[in-house]
């Protein structure tokens, strides 16, 4: 059974281009837990995200892959202030739009200052046509507010 995960706290990522309940033009994404080792979601890209005709954009599957290593933080290690720091995106396959996409999230390895996770882009049929590795630090509210003000 799937559990949604609850949304972070504070209220900057109610704007998140990906999983923003209130960015008019974003994507509205929810993840679920589906076990105790998995974050899931699901979507269907649009045309509009193109890249070669008729497959997705690789900049865009970077992106879901990135925000499901970021949910995956918050649903399984329950880190809240988190920084994607490395993200090695590997593309298996070419990826077609107007199909209905899985993004799945697992925790490689933990600790309390940092973590490693994987997710991958799976088609209907359960391939892996996209994965990524992420680097991710784990910060207290203050450090990362502090970060966010420094930014140029």
């Amino acid at each position: 059974m799937k559990e949604l995960i609850d949304r972070p706290p504070g209220g900057s990522g109610d704007k998140c281009f990906v999983c923003g309940p209130n960015n008019p033009k974003g994507l509205h994404l929810k993840f679920y837990l589906s076990d105790d080792r998995t974050v899931t979601t699901e979507l269907v890209p649009p045309q509009e995200w193109h890249g070669w005709d008729g497959l997705m954009h690789g900049g865009l599957q970077c992106v879901l892959l990135d925000e499901t290593v970021a949910w995956t933080v918050a649903g399984l290690i329950h880190k809240d202030f988190a920084v994607t720091t490395t993200l090695e995106v590997r593309y298996r396959k070419p990826v077609r739009l107007n199909q209905k996409l899985t993004l799945l999230g697992r925790v490689l390895w933990q600790s309390e200052r940092g973590s490693r996770i994987t997710a991958q882009m799976l088609s209907p049929e359960g391939e892996v046509l996209s994965e990524a590795n992420a680097k991710v630090v784990h910060m207290n509210e203050k450090i990362f507010e502090k970060m966010i003000r420094s930014a140029p």
